[in-house]
C-alpha cells in the first residue's frame, strides 16, 4: 500500500520539529491542526508535543517521502474516524502508566521511539493500541554513519473493528519497556557517534559502517562491563577507547595505568569517579594519542 496515496493524518513531534505550529498555520491551504497537549495539564508545551494534522491536500501528504526530514520527526496515519476521535484516543499514551505505577512522557510522536514502541507490541495488543487509526506508517530509521536508503517505512496495521478500550492497554509491560530502551540506545548511539566525529573528524576515517556499528556497540559493552552506567561516563570511555586504543584500561605502559600508579589511592573509587579523574587529569596533561 503506497502510504501517501493511502494516508490522510500527519503526526509531527514538535520537539523534533522548531516552530512546527506556526509554520503549519502559515501554511495556504485549509487543514485541521491539533496539539495533542492541548487541554492537558502539559498544555504550556503543546509546541513540544506531538501535532496531529489532517491536511485538505494531498500535497504535505505527497512531499513526506521525498523529504529526509519530515521522515524523521513525523510520521503517517490512515482512520476513517475525525480529527478529535484520533487525538482522543493518542492522548491515553501521553503519559501511560509503567508496571511499577509510575508515569513519564512517551515520546509516541518521534519516529525512532515510534517504531520501536508499536513493534513491541503482539497483533491483538497492537490492534487495541491503534483504536481508530486502521494504518500507521512510520519511517525505517538509519544511523548516521550507515548508507541513506531508498524512502522506506514500517507500516503497523489493524485488521477487523475497533477494539473495545481499556485503561490497561495503555500501560507499559516488560516488551515495550525493552523496545524503549532500545530506542533510548539508537539514540545514544547516534549522538555518541556524531559527537566522536565533531570530536576529531578522524575517529572513524577508515571504517565502514559495519565497522562503526560493530566498535559503538562493543564499546558501550565494554563500558557498562567496567562498570559504568551513566551515558556521560559511557561518552568519556567511548572518547578515552578512541584516543589510546579500545584495551587503554588495560594496557601496562598506556596513559591510564600510569596514571594510576602514580595515584594508587584512586584504585579505590568506584569506575565511574575513577573515570572522571583520570580524564581531568587528562585534560591538563599532554596527550600524544595512538589511535584517531
Amino acid at each position: 500500500m503506497n502510504a501517501t496515496l493511502a494516508a490522510n493524518f500527519l503526526l509531527i513531534d514538535g520537539a523534533l520539529r522548531p516552530q512546527a505550529l506556526a509554520a503549519l498555520y502559515r501554511q495556504v491551504g485549509a487543514q485541521e491542526i491539533l496539539p495533542l497537549y492541548r487541554g492537558t495539564r502539559w498544555q504550556a508545551l503543546q509546541e513540544l508535543g506531538p501535532i496531529l494534522v489532517k491536511p485538505q491536500s494531498r500535497e504535505m501528504l505527497a512531499q513526506w517521502p521525498g523529504s529526509p526530514q519530515a521522515r524523521t520527526d513525523s510520521s503517517l496515519l490512515y482512520s476513517n474516524a475525525s480529527l478529535e476521535d484520533v487525538a482522543a484516543h493518542l492522548r491515553h499514551f501521553i503519559a501511560p502508566p509503567t508496571r511499577q505505577g509510575s508515569q513519564g512522557l512517551l515520546r509516541f510522536a518521534n519516529p525512532r521511539i515510534t517504531v520501536h514502541w508499536l513493534d513491541s507490541f503482539a497483533p491483538q495488543q497492537l490492534a487495541r493500541v491503534l483504536g481508530p487509526i486502521e494504518h500507521w506508517w512510520v519511517s525505517s530509521p538509519n544511523h548516521g554513519w550507515e548508507e541513506p536508503p531508498d524512502p522506506a517505512w514500517r507500516t503497523f496495521s489493524r485488521n477487523g473493528p475497533t477494539p473495545a478500550w481499556t485503561d490497561s492497554c495503555a500501560r507499559l509491560e516488560e516488551p515495550q519497556e525493552v523496545a524503549l530502551e532500545k530506542a533510548r540506545l539508537w539514540k545514544f548511539e547516534e549522538r555518541l557517534y556524531q559527537w566522536l566525529r565533531t570530536r576529531n573528524e578522524h575517529t572513524f576515517a577508515n571504517s565502514d559502517a559495519r565497522q562503526i556499528g560493530h566498535w559503538l556497540k562493543q564499546t558501550l559493552d565494554s563500558g557498562q562491563a567496567w562498570g559504568l552506567h551513566t551515558e556521560q561516563a559511557l561518552v568519556t570511555w567511548a572518547e578515552a577507547c578512541a584516543d589510546w586504543g579500545d584495551d587503554f584500561a588495560l594496557q601496562a605502559e598506556g596513559p591510564y595505568r600510569r596514571w594510576l600508579t602514580l595515584n594508587p589511592e584512586h584504585a579505590r573509587l568506584a569506575p565511574e569517579l575513577r573515570l572522571e579523574a583520570f580524564d581531568q587529569h587528562q585534560q591538563t596533561a599532554p596527550r600524544s594519542p595512538s589511535h584517531d
